[in-house]
């Protein structure tokens, strides 16, 4: 049995894909405050979202549940500030859980080379 729970590859990069959706609903909630009801592509939009998350958290334990949106149910920004503080606390809840990967990422990430100063010709420079 193992002492850490698996995460594979692509789920990774399904988790970054949400997250960064998620960080633009954040932005749109709580910096630019729009007024007025949101359009079919709004909803259809955040729909896209809960279904992903939905695909995403549903094999976890304890993660929130996610229900879809229907086109013809009224979404206030209320409820888009709602969905979006759930989302992100799901998420925050992913990443503690799986927090190992991210060490691990950090301790291996490959040493950056810089390329040599060229003078105007082309070659490397004297002055370096």
């Amino acid at each position: 049995m193992r002492s850490k729970p698996f995460l594979s590859q692509r789920r990774i990069y399904v988790y970054n894909r949400l997250q960064s959706d998620v960080m633009a609903l954040t932005y749109v909630v709580r910096f630019n405050k729009p007024a007025g009801p949101l359009g079919p592509q709004t909803v259809r939009a955040c729909d896209n979202i809960i279904r992903r998350a939905h695909r995403l958290y549903i094999r976890e334990p304890g993660m929130p549940n996610f229900t879809r949106l229907f086109p013809d149910e009224p979404f206030t920004m209320a409820d888009l500030a709602i969905l979006v503080s759930r989302l992100t606390a799901a998420g925050l809840m992913f990443e503690e859980r799986y927090a190992h990967y991210r060490a691990e990422h950090l301790n291996k990430a490959p040493k950056r080379v810089l390329a040599p100063a060229l003078d105007a010709d082309g070659f490397p420079s004297k002055h370096m």
